[in-house]
């Protein structure tokens, strides 16, 4: 009987025992990881609701899902909640979309088609993003904005302080060596796979800017088409006063006998 007593308290101990070791083999995993997460290893164990971000100096590169990579520049956070929805909180982001996905900021939701966008968030004051190649739209509150973001293109949303209200930048060329310094912040892949994503935006990032150029050219016919109508109907309208004034007073002159 004592023996049994015994054992079944060695076997608790034991049990314990083997538990504390593997806790402090987590937390000390946990210590060396590049990662910090809540709750503990949840990316690992695919735990929802699962807050991450990046130590210092650190970029590193998440598999969200078989459809989304996120490549997360130095204190970066991420916060995946429940059902799979990522919203990006804070830092540098460049996101791999392999099927339509649907990305939460603090300003905007970002709704992605199959390519590669650059992200920068900075909390309380704006997202800019950069289409490298795919296709992307915007949502704020209940629905779609009408700016859309083409490849080559970048824009800002920002919160304008007064109300609250968001507002987005007009798309415009991405500047292509600026580009390449934040995909530099965050990519986390091999030297040759870096120089292959920038010649294939070379060309992109020319596009965007041709297309802009021909935007202006367009825009400036149109506005001294605009002007040029605006002048002949001022034209014709001083035409019209001028020959209504001259039959007002030809007829003056005729009701008072002057002629």
């Amino acid at each position: 009987m004592f023996r049994c007593l015994f054992n079944l308290l060695l076997l608790g101990y034991i049990l314990i025992w083997n538990n504390a070791i593997a806790e402090d083999s987590e937390l000390l995993a946990a210590e060396k990881s590049p990662l910090i997460q809540f709750p503990l290893n949840c990316v690992e164990k695919k735990i929802d609701p699962c807050s991450m971000q990046t130590k210092e100096f650190i970029k590193l590169e998440v598999h969200i899902s078989n459809d989304l990579i996120i490549h997360l520049g130095p204190e970066s956070v991420i916060l995946k909640q429940a059902g799979g929805q990522v919203s990006l909180v804070s830092g540098n982001f460049t996101l791999d979309v392999k099927g339509k996905q649907n990305v939460a900021t603090e300003f905007a939701d970002l709704n992605l088609f199959p390519g590669l966008y650059l992200v920068e968030v900075k909390p309380k004051t704006a997202v800019w993003v950069v289409n490298l190649k795919g296709f992307a739209t915007f949502e704020s509150g209940n629905r779609e904005h009408a700016i859309k973001l083409e490849p080559g293109f970048e824009m800002e949303v920002s919160k304008i302080r007064e109300k609250g209200w968001f507002e987005f930048s007009f798309p415009r060329p991405a500047v292509y060596k600026n580009t390449l310094q934040s995909l530099a912040k965050t990519l986390s892949v091999e030297k040759s796979k870096f120089y292959e994503i920038s010649r294939e935006f070379q060309p992109v990032a020319r596009d965007a800017v041709a297309k802009m150029s021909e935007f202006y050219h367009l825009f400036a016919e149109r506005r001294m088409a605009s002007h040029k109508a605006y002048l002949k109907r001022m034209k014709k309208r001083q035409l019209q006063i001028k020959k209504l004034n001259s039959e007002m007073r030809a007829m003056f002159r005729k009701e008072n006998y002057l002629e």
